[in-house]
């Protein structure tokens, strides 16, 4: 269930909205491991509520105990368990916001079963407030300015699609720039449908090609992973110059960063 969600997301949903998922305690939770561990990895915001066994049944040996809070942490941003009935609105609030912000990913939050049946004072529950939306990543303009430098100064650019492209809806801006400077370009298989297969600046039918040959390369919501062949000879040239546009870290070496929302960093350039 959990992988299903993960892979429904980036299609059906809005950006960034999260989706949920309910699984059961012990077997239930180990078999959404994957899903999060999947949605982690490519940024997708899922947040896992799994039911646990009572709080004062902890290593007695209770019915499904497992270390779920544990087991979690490995594979999402947050993992908690509410202490007490009058802190789970502000656990989820938590969870709801760290799935969202920054990079998107995967949450758990545990509720143990002696939580399910039992009853709070009102007056007790602090009221938590819906979290706004996820705040929007300025690029530094000298970045931008060096970037365009760069860029300008190329004799074989070529601009590489990712997923981030899709999650900050720049498909407007992104067509605005790739048509109006005639730059081509490269989907990955993550953000496909940013720009259509059919545009006559795509190049992905000459794919190896347009890598190896291209002196600057502009990664707009995509990472030097292994799709990209981390961006090393021999898929690349040796000396090519490398702009990342996006909000997380690069996860190798480039030579320039811009780090904010793809859309925005687009209208500047």
């Amino acid at each position: 269930a959990c992988s299903s969600l993960s892979a429904y997301l980036p299609v059906c949903l809005p950006v960034c909205l999260p989706g949920a998922c309910l699984v059961v305690s012990g077997p239930g939770l180990i078999h959404a491991l994957g899903g999060m561990a999947n949605a982690n990895m490519n940024c997708w915001p899922v947040i896992v509520i799994g039911g646990s066994s009572d709080q004062n049944q902890e290593t007695t040996g209770a019915f499904q105990e497992f270390p779920q809070v544990e087991a979690c942490r490995l594979y999402s941003k947050f993992s908690a368990r509410p202490s007490s009935l009058d802190m789970i609105s502000s656990v989820v609030e938590k969870a709801v916001r760290t799935s969202m912000y920054g990079r998107p990913g995967a949450v758990y939050v545990d509720i143990s079963g002696d939580m399910v049946n039992a009853k709070v004072d009102r007056s007790r529950v602090r009221e938590v407030p819906c979290c706004p939306p996820p705040p929007v990543s300025m690029a530094d303009h000298m970045a931008i300015t060096e970037a365009l430098a760069v860029l300008k100064g190329a004799k074989r650019p070529l601009l590489i699609i990712g997923k981030g492209a899709a999650h900050g809806r720049a498909e407007g801006a992104l067509r605005e720039l790739v048509e109006g400077c005639g730059l081509p370009f490269l989907p990955t298989p993550m953000g496909k449908g940013v720009l259509p297969d059919d545009h006559p600046n795509c190049v992905a039918a000459a794919r190896s090609r347009a890598l190896l040959q291209s002196d600057v390369v502009v990664l707009l919501g995509a990472r030097l992973n292994w799709i990209l062949h981390f961006g090393l000879p021999p898929r690349f040239d040796p000396h090519v110059k490398v702009i990342q546009v996006g909000q997380s870290s690069p996860l190798w070496f480039i030579r320039l960063l811009t780090t904010g929302m793809a859309k925005h960093v687009f209208l500047l350039l």
